[in-house]
């Protein structure tokens, strides 16, 4: 009985350990549509496909907010950088930049 006990223990460890950590669905849509919504704003152009699979690495398929998430953060941030002062969209941008820099988003 033992050996199955241990035996159990190992298998529920090793899945919890194989286990792909996904991103919070709320921390997902609001930092990565925050950056996707300043891309027109800031003249940046994303690789598609890079947003692709950071997507795929960090947002859980079973998750159905996610979506909707970041659409909204998308959207929001576009409007909102609009109506910003020159010095306010330069930062943001700057901010935007760098982040997509640092996750290949841009070269």
């Amino acid at each position: 009985m033992r050996v199955y006990a241990t035996l159990a223990c190992l298998a529920l460890s090793a899945t919890s350990v194989a286990a792909q950590p996904y991103m919070d669905a709320t921390k997902l849509a609001v930092t990565l549509g925050g950056l996707l919504g300043a891309e027109r704003i800031c003249g940046l152009e994303y690789d598609a496909d890079q947003v692709r699979e950071y997507i795929s690495d960090h947002a859980d398929p079973d998750d159905l907010t996610i979506a909707s998430g970041l659409s909204i953060m998308s959207r929001g941030t576009d409007i909102e950088m609009s109506s910003m002062t020159p010095t306010e969209k330069a930062a943001q941008c700057q901010l935007a930049e760098r982040s997509a820099r640092a996750l290949l988003f841009i070269q």
